[in-house]
């Protein structure tokens, strides 16, 4: 899902995921990058890609498929390393660290704890 040049804030932590060669080889892997965005003016953004030095990018590039809001729930970035959590760092096959702050992995501990409250809830809450 492509992000609107309109709906950008100042602060805003974006990311840009693509496909790209390891090595000299033929194996493919995701690499994710971080774009934190500094500044609008009318039909740009000054943004910065990993800390480095700020550029301009125009409205378009946001348009780009790559540019995400938030990064694949599970990332394959290495030969034999299996798919992993772009924030947590934990194996695809571990799951989510408990304190994992990736948006799918917060959104399943909320459903969690919204469910435990209801059962806690209808218990106390029976009528004779």
């Amino acid at each position: 899902m492509t992000v609107k040049f309109e709906t950008l804030k100042a602060g805003e932590v974006l990311y840009d995921c693509h496909n790209e060669l390891l090595g000299n080889t033929m194996c493919r892997g995701m690499s994710v990058w971080t774009i934190v965005v500094k500044s609008i003016d009318g039909n740009a953004a000054w943004v910065s890609w990993n800390g480095n030095p700020d550029r301009r990018e125009s409205r378009h590039y946001f348009e780009q498929s790559r540019i995400r809001r938030a990064p694949p729930e599970w990332v394959n970035n290495g030969l034999g390393s299996g798919r992993r959590c772009h924030f947590c760092r934990e194996k695809q096959d571990n799951g989510h660290s408990s304190d994992c702050r990736h948006p799918k992995a917060i959104r399943v501990r909320e459903l969690e704890a919204k469910a435990n409250g209801k059962a806690k809830g209808s218990t106390t809450n029976a009528t004779p």
